[in-house]
């Protein structure tokens, strides 16, 4: 693979493995079209867009029937990204849309009473989330 630039021209010539065939692509690059390419357009900053690693968890939509206690996390205007501080620090997070606008994150706890789910968001839940409560949840509509 060899690559050329020349007054505003990239030439670029792709040889096959056995050398039988080359292909010749010419295209006409300005600056300013690799500039707008590598940067997210932003009226505050030119940095490149920071990308969110696959590694992080994607949380879920509560299910649209769910019954049950949910500790929620947090509430938020608008959509969290993935990269969010609790996400790392929660997995299987569930979001709800909320009738009054935003959203909700919870976890769902598998506990067998209120007490024990209580004594999970007293001792675990509230040093990494100090937001967090406890949402009853019925047919999927939230009981506060």
């Amino acid at each position: 693979m060899k690559l050329l630039v020349n007054g505003g021209l990239l030439l670029l010539l792709l040889c096959s493995a056995y050398g039988a065939t080359a292909q010749i692509q010419i295209q006409e690059f300005t600056f300013a079209k690799l500039v707008a390419q590598r940067t997210e357009t932003n009226t505050t900053t030119t940095k490149p867009a920071k990308k969110i690693a696959a590694y992080y968890r994607q949380h879920e939509k509560l299910p649209a029937q769910f019954s049950g206690l949910a500790i929620e996390l947090t509430t938020s205007d608008l959509p969290l990204r993935r990269d969010y501080f609790l996400f790392k620090r929660f997995g299987n997070v569930y979001y709800h849309r909320l009738t009054a606008g935003g959203y909700s994150y919870c976890i769902l706890p598998n506990f067998s009473s209120k007490k024990a789910v209580e004594h999970f968001l007293e001792t675990v839940v509230i040093h990494r989330a100090p937001e967090a409560k406890l949402i009853k949840y019925k047919k999927g509509k939230r009981k506060d």
